[in-house]
C-alpha cells in the first residue's frame, strides 16, 4: 500500500475525527478506510487514534506523528506543483472528466464552441461516475470536471478545493415510451396504478440528486422499483423498450422527445431543474487549460 495514501488518510481522519466522514472525503468505503488506518498504525508500531463511540481523537503517539505527516505531504505537494509548473508552458493537452450522461451529447456540443479559440493539440475525455470523476480531479489526473449540480450540492462540499462555473442548464424529467408494453398513462398520476420505476443505483450521481430532491417521494405516483443501473443511457434504452418510467436528463433525450419515441408527464412538480458545472482546482493549470477556463467563464450561464 502506498504510504502517501496512508498519510493522507491519517490527516483526513485527524481533521474530521469521524471514520465515516473521512472515508467519504477519501472516496472509499468505511471498511476499506479503517483497514488502511490499521495498516498505518501497524507500520508505525503504535496506535495513533483513540476510538470512542462519539469521535476519534489522536493518541499521544498520533499527536507527535501529526506534524511530521503534515510536513511530508506539504513538501510532496510543493514538489508536484513545481514539476507541473515546469511543464505547463509545453503542456497543450486538455484532460477533462465528465459524467457518462454529459459525455455523450452535452460535452461535444459544449466543447465545439471553443475549438478555434484554444491552442490544445489534443483533448482527453474521461467518462465515469461523478465520484470517480471527482477523484480524478482531486488527484490531478484531469484539469476539469463537468457534472450536474442540484442545490449547489457539489459546490458546497468541495468549495475549499474547487472553483466552478455554470456552463449549461439541464433537467431531470420522467419519461416513458409512447407505446409501452406495460400499460400505464398520464392518468396514472392519481396513484391508483403502480408504475414500474427504472431507477438509478447508489453509485450514480444523478441518482443521488434525484434522491436528495425527494421529487418521486413527494409526488402522487404509486411505483415499484423494477430495474436499476448507474448509467442513464441504460435506463434510457429500458424506457425506450417500454419497460417503465425513468427520470432522465433532458440533454440526453432531446432527440427522442422531439421524435416522440419518449413522452413525459406534464406536471412541472415532477421535473427537476439542474445546473451543469465546470469544476477545477484552485491551483494554476497551465496556458491551454487556463484559456479554456477564461472562455468558459466569459460565456458562463449565471
Amino acid at each position: 500500500m502506498d504510504h502517501i495514501t496512508w498519510f493522507k488518510d491519517f490527516k483526513t481522519l485527524s481533521e474530521t475525527e469521524n471514520f465515516s466522514a473521512a472515508a467519504d472525503m477519501r472516496f472509499t468505503s468505511q471498511s476499506a478506510f479503517s483497514r488502511r488506518i490499521r495498516s498505518l498504525e501497524e507500520w508505525v508500531g503504535e496506535p495513533l487514534f483513540h476510538r470512542t463511540s462519539q469521535k476519534v481523537i489522536l493518541t499521544s503517539a498520533g499527536i507527535v506523528f501529526d506534524p511530521y505527516v503534515a510536513q511530508v505531504l506539504d513538501i510532496l505537494n510543493q514538489g508536484v506543483d513545481a514539476a507541473r509548473k515546469a511543464g505547463k508552458t509545453e503542456n497543450t493537452t486538455l484532460r477533462i472528466a465528465a459524467t457518462h450522461s454529459l459525455s455523450l451529447v452535452f460535452f461535444p456540443n459544449w466543447f465545439r464552441q471553443f475549438e478555434t479559440e484554444i491552442t490544445a493539440r489534443s483533448v482527453q475525455l474521461y467518462s465515469d461516475t461523478l465520484d470517480a470523476c471527482e477523484n480524478l480531479l482531486v488527484n490531478g489526473d484531469v484539469q476539469f470536471l463537468i457534472g450536474h449540480e442540484y442545490s449547489s450540492d457539489i459546490e458546497n462540499q468541495q468549495n475549499k478545493r474547487f472553483q466552478s462555473i455554470i456552463v449549461g442548464k439541464d433537467c431531470l424529467i420522467p419519461v416513458h415510451a409512447i407505446c409501452s408494453k406495460l400499460q400505464f398513462s398520464l392518468s396514472d398520476l392519481n396513484g391508483n396504478t403502480e408504475i414500474p420505476l427504472l431507477s438509478y443505483s447508489d453509485q450514480s450521481g444523478l441518482g443521488k440528486i434525484l434522491k436528495d430532491s425527494k421529487v418521486i417521494e413527494n409526488s402522487n405516483l404509486s411505483y415499484k422499483k423494477y430495474f436499476s443501473s448507474h448509467l442513464a443511457t441504460v435506463l434510457k434504452e429500458m424506457a425506450l423498450s417500454g419497460c417503465g418510467v425513468a427520470w432522465l436528463p433532458k440533454s440526453l433525450i432531446e432527440h427522442e422527445l422531439t421524435a416522440g419515441t419518449l413522452v413525459t408527464f406534464t406536471e412541472e412538480s415532477l421535473k427537476l431543474p439542474m445546473n451543469i458545472r465546470l469544476f477545477r482546482t484552485k491551483t494554476e493549470l497551465g496556458d491551454t487549460a487556463e484559456q479554456l477556463w477564461r472562455y468558459s467563464n466569459t460565456r458562463s450561464q449565471r
